[in-house]
């Protein structure tokens, strides 16, 4: 039912990625409920290495420190301002 593809009544089609984005996030939310982590142990574990692998991938990816030669500020306040935000709003 579920691994079929083909129309049934009141069916919905969906792509493959669809499906396993669906089913991930559908992992992620059983994972919360006690009732699920005590009867499957085994899925608890498989979510906890797909987190850390997960993690290890965006560590790897995003440098840790971001270049120390980058001083610029992210946002330049007008001379004679402090960017302050004020009670109605305006910045000072």
């Amino acid at each position: 039912m579920q691994m079929d593809n083909s129309p049934t009544t009141g069916s919905v089609s969906t792509t493959v990625a669809e499906k396993q984005r669906l089913a991930k996030a559908s992992l992620a939310f059983n994972c919360k409920s006690p009732v699920f982590r005590k009867m499957f142990p085994d899925y608890i574990e498989k979510y906890n290495q797909q987190l850390l692998a997960e993690q290890s991938v965006s560590d790897q990816s995003s440098p840790a420190h971001p270049k120390a030669d980058d001083s610029s500020p992210l946002l330049a306040v007008p001379a004679g301002r402090n960017g302050t935000v004020l009670q109605n709003g305006q910045v000072n």
